[in-house]
This record gives C-alpha cells, sequence and structure tokens, in this order.
C-alpha cells in the first residue's frame, strides 16, 4: 500500500471512529436543544457561538462544592493568573494536575470560560486549574506558551498545597489554546521547563 493511500485510510479510520461518540453526545441533548442547533443552520457566525453557549450554559457543570483559590498569581504580569479548584475527594498520595488553557484568537477570552471543567475535574478526584495568559497584540508569540511553563512550574512547586501531585500534569487547550498547549508541549525552541507533564488534550487547535 502506497503512503498516501495508507495515509488516507488513516484519516478515514479516525473519523469514523471519532464520529462514535460525537453521535453519543448529541443523544445525550435535550431534544429542544437538539432542535434550536439544527434551527441556526451549518454556518458558523459570532450570532451562532452566542445562542450556542446561551443553550448549553443550563447544561453545564456546577461549579459549587470544590473549595476554590481565585485569581492566583503565577508571575507578575495582571494577566498571568490562574483559579484553582481542589478535588473534593482526598486522592493517595496526591491527585493529578489538569490545567485548562482557553481560547480567544490569543488577543481575547479568559480563564472563567472553563470553570465548569474544572469544578467537574475536582469533583471527580482531580485538581482543576485554569489560567489566564498574557493576549496579543501587546505579547508575542512564544509568550503565551511560556506563561503556561510558568503556570506548571508555580503548580510544580505549590499544587501539593492544593492536594495536587506535581509529577501528574495534564494541559488541556482549546482553541488557541491548544495551539499554546501544542508549542508548549511540542516546539524543542522554546526554553521552558516540562517536567511532571504527561500528557496533553488539543481540542479545535488551529
Amino acid at each position: 500500500m502506497g503512503y498516501q493511500n495508507a495515509n488516507w485510510l488513516f484519516c478515514a479510520l479516525v473519523t469514523a471512529v471519532c464520529s462514535i461518540p460525537a453521535v453519543a453526545q448529541r443523544a445525550n441533548l435535550p431534544a429542544d436543544v437538539t432542535s434550536a442547533i439544527a434551527d441556526m443552520g451549518p454556518t458558523l457566525s459570532p450570532e451562532v457561538v452566542r445562542k450556542s453557549i446561551e443553550l448549553m450554559r443550563p447544561l453545564q457543570a456546577p461549579r459549587d462544592g470544590p473549595a476554590l483559590s481565585k485569581d492566583v498569581a503565577y508571575g507578575p504580569d495582571p494577566q498571568q493568573k490562574m483559579d484553582i479548584y481542589e478535588p473534593q475527594e482526598s486522592a493517595s498520595p496526591a491527585a493529578p494536575i489538569v490545567i485548562f488553557v482557553h481560547g480567544g484568537g490569543f488577543a481575547r477570552g479568559d480563564k472563567g470560560g472553563g470553570e465548569n471543567i474544572a469544578a467537574y475535574l475536582a469533583r471527580h478526584g482531580l485538581l482543576g486549574v485554569t489560567m489566564n495568559y498574557r493576549l496579543a497584540p501587546s505579547a508575542k508569540w512564544p509568550e503565551q506558551s511560556l506563561d503556561l511553563g510558568s503556570a506548571i512550574a508555580w503548580l510544580q512547586q505549590n499544587g501539593g498545597r492544593h492536594g495536587g501531585d506535581p509529577h501528574r500534569i495534564i494541559a488541556i487547550g482549546h482553541s488557541a489554546g491548544a495551539a499554546v498547549v501544542a508549542s508548549y508541549v511540542l516546539d524543542q525552541s522554546i526554553s521552558t521547563t516540562r517536567d511532571g507533564v504527561v500528557g496533553a488534550v488539543l481540542l479545535s487547535g488551529v
């Protein structure tokens, strides 16, 4: 089998496998939400994004329950802040740390957009973290990935006080945040600490 055919087959298999959980996720949505999403049509726009957020917000995980440390500074810049949701159930010896990096085209967005994710993780025995990073145009690449490195360095030194294991850190990035995480994890020209990072999840990355 030639390389191009093998590559095509691989892509087809990945598409097929990934479509299975997508169908299951749609099946879990209330019928009125599914109908409202279908009525918006296939064209993505700021209005579609706004309406989608309104539809999904009532279905998000509640934020109450886990102990929260808000606006913890991991660097000197005002944007270098994180929110830490401690695991509700103590882990032995400590809980994995999962840090969520928001999207927003590198120029906007906020850690508050991932608070439901961090709270959900904390209620399931993990240390959930959402972070802000310096934004464009004042911040230039790779400063956002360096910020992720600084946040992880802070968690390596202080995460244990919040119930986290500094040797088991996973970074999740969404959209522009996925590019930040990918650059941090994979681009070895960026000089930053990667100790303790055991995994990464890239969602809708560019």
